[in-house]
């Protein structure tokens, strides 16, 4: 196996777990805090669009095919798999940059709203679901 291919196939992994993350710890850690729970959303998809601009002007024009076994029980194994083609890291890019613009504008559009920690687990559960179907 490449180490390059392999490497590629992470960050992919890091660009689509990264909001999700994010979402997670907004809505169990910092629900109270909103200017905390804008920081760690606007944070996450900041990286995802730093990762998705090394995928899309390092890995190569190459196809990537990442499996990861999710689960196995005896003879049953349900595997997970992420296919990266030059239009995947394309709409990557797009999804991640589009995606930081709406956090970083909605940021100062709804500072002080009650549900504004909510707001930004949402926006961050969005983006991990606009992620998971590019």
């Amino acid at each position: 196996m490449d180490p390059t291919l392999s490497l590629a196939g992470y960050a992919a992994l890091t660009i689509l777990l990264l909001p999700l993350a994010a979402a997670v710890v907004i809505a169990f850690c910092t629900q109270r805090d909103g200017e905390r729970s804008a920081n760690l959303s606007i944070g996450a998809i900041a990286l995802s669009f730093i990762l998705s601009l090394g995928l899309f002007f390092f890995a190569g024009d190459k196809a990537v095919e990442t499996n990861f076994n999710w689960l196995s029980v005896g003879d049953l194994k349900v595997s997970f798999g992420l296919l990266l083609d030059p239009l995947s890291k394309l709409m990557l890019l797009v999804v991640t940059g589009v995606g930081l613009m709406i956090h970083i504008y909605s940021r100062g559009y709804l500072h002080g709203d009650r549900s504004f920690s909510r707001y930004f687990a949402s926006l961050s559960l969005f983006t991990f679901s606009m992620l998971g179907i590019v």
